[in-house]
């Protein structure tokens, strides 16, 4: 568990130029469970086992601060309204950790890694999401943070963010895949939740 626990530890600062962000007005319309960290089972042959919801206070600028802030630079138009549905980070560790729960209980991490010899992705990458299927997993919450071998081809462990809002009647709905990389790097969740929210909001200047 020290993959989870790592990301629960201390909030870190993340650096935010001054801006007048108060014209961005932000309507939370999101679930309460969302701004709240749970794990979905310790259990090790759950398919929920390695997965875990991330805490807004995991960080000490909260996400959706981070989207006032950004939309203020990146949609710099006029007077906003955004009303936020979801923003939601998820950790999918479920690999890394079952094989380090295999390694321990048969004492040869040195076969199985432990996850040392796991090559995390080095990039973040999103893209439009699949309402339907994030709608779907409402009551098996975990599989909202599952990824394909495509996206995550050493299913290593990873940030999975979730934001959909909606601006002058327009609504986008982006999922973000981010490496989570050394636990002792300080800034990856922030690094996480700015290319999520950065490549969101960029949605809102293509033609809708």
């Amino acid at each position: 568990m020290l993959l989870l626990s790592a990301c629960a530890s201390q909030p870190v600062p993340l650096q935010v130029p001054p801006a007048d962000s108060a014209r961005v007005r932000i309507i939370d319309s999101r679930d309460a469970s969302e701004k709240q960290g749970k794990t979905f089972s310790r259990f090790l042959l759950s398919g929920a086992y390695g997965i875990s919801r991330v805490a807004e206070n995991a960080t000490a600028l909260p996400a959706i601060r981070l989207l006032q802030q950004r939309a203020t630079e990146i949609l710099p138009e006029g007077p906003l309204a955004i009303e936020v549905h979801h923003l939601v980070t998820y950790i999918n560790a479920q690999t890394s950790m079952r094989s380090a729960a295999v390694a321990v209980g048969t004492a040869s991490v040195g076969v199985f890694g432990g996850g040392s010899s796991t090559k995390p992705l080095e990039t973040a990458s999103s893209s439009l999401a699949d309402r339907d299927a994030f709608d779907a997993a409402r009551t098996e919450e975990h599989r909202r943070a599952l990824n394909s071998e495509k996206e995550n081809p050493q299913q290593s462990v990873v940030y999975v963010v979730y934001i959909d809002t909606e601006i002058g009647g327009r609504r986008v709905f982006t999922r973000t895949l981010a490496p989570f990389g050394n636990p002792r790097k300080k800034l990856l969740l922030e690094e996480a939740l700015e290319a999520a929210v950065k490549f969101h909001l960029e949605q809102y200047r293509t033609a809708g």
